[in-house]
């Protein structure tokens, strides 16, 4: 039964088959249990399944390398191996067993990556574009920092931030002289925060660290205002402000269950 239970299991993790996670919900017991250390608690065949399949949905297992399946006095336990580039390194599955053999709790554990990862050319692409592109509208704008013109620390969040090349970030800064126009001046070197929530489908934490350009081009203008969203062009109807692009030179982090370790000129 635990040989059943672990391949039905690896099935619905690895493939996503609504079919297969139907007859993972069948094996469950009625008051079965899904723990994790990234979301609640939740009991029942239904909505212990479901969960499992949002993270599946997530991509959090896509990337895997390798299944395994062991069976032990307790249970049975499944686990995945995914590639250096993982924010974790394996994911595992515990599953506990009633006496008929029907699954009363489900225990899902990330393994952490520890080994460093190589560094490699900076390419924005993929993920990174999508979590930046959809930062405002999950309120989580990207925060900005810079050394203002009293040579102090600032931190300030940044609704506009888009990516503007494979190598570089652009913003929209709505005032034309604001204390980060007038930063820049004379100090042009920036960093950014990027966070999304454990989680969720672009979770994670990212740091970009370059130099910036005020652009008076109207080509450039036109482009960084208009993927700006509708609410940030509200704050600046008349086009007032400055575009700014930011030449990266590191972005290092994760997002997506996926690290970065990107550095410029190689």
């Amino acid at each position: 039964m635990e040989q059943t239970v672990a391949a039905i299991a690896i099935e619905a993790l690895q493939s996503g088959s609504p079919d297969a996670f139907a007859a993972l919900a069948r094996l469950c017991a009625d008051d079965v249990v899904f723990t994790s250390a990234v979301s609640s608690p939740v009991s029942g065949p239904r909505d212990v399944t479901a969960i499992l399949q949002r993270f599946q949905e997530a991509g959090r297992f896509s990337k895997a390398e390798t299944w395994e399946m062991v069976t032990t006095d307790a249970g049975t336990s499944v686990g995945a191996t995914l590639p250096l580039s993982s924010f974790y390194e394996r994911y595992e599955w515990h599953i506990a067993l009633d006496e008929a053999g029907r699954i009363t709790s489900v225990e899902q554990i990330g393994v952490a990556q520890t080994a460093p990862l190589p560094p490699t050319a900076i390419a924005l692409a993929g993920d990174i574009t999508m979590a930046l592109d959809l930062a405002r509208e999950t309120r989580n704008p990207l925060i900005l920092a810079y050394v203002d013109v009293q040579g102090q620390a600032v931190q300030s969040p940044r609704g506009t931030t888009q990516v503007f090349s494979q190598t570089s970030l652009a913003f929209w800064n709505h005032h034309p002289e604001g204390g980060v126009i007038r930063a820049i001046r004379s100090n042009p070197r920036l960093s950014f925060h990027y966070w999304g929530g454990i989680g969720t489908a672009f979770g994670g934490a990212l740091s970009f660290q370059g130099t910036a350009m005020i652009k008076e081009d109207q080509t450039v203008r036109d482009q960084v205002y208009g993927r700006s969203p509708a609410s940030e062009q509200r704050s600046d109807p008349d086009r007032l402000g400055r575009a700014v692009i930011v030449d990266l030179e590191r972005v290092s982090g994760f997002v997506a269950g996926t690290r970065y370790n990107m550095v410029a000129g190689l």
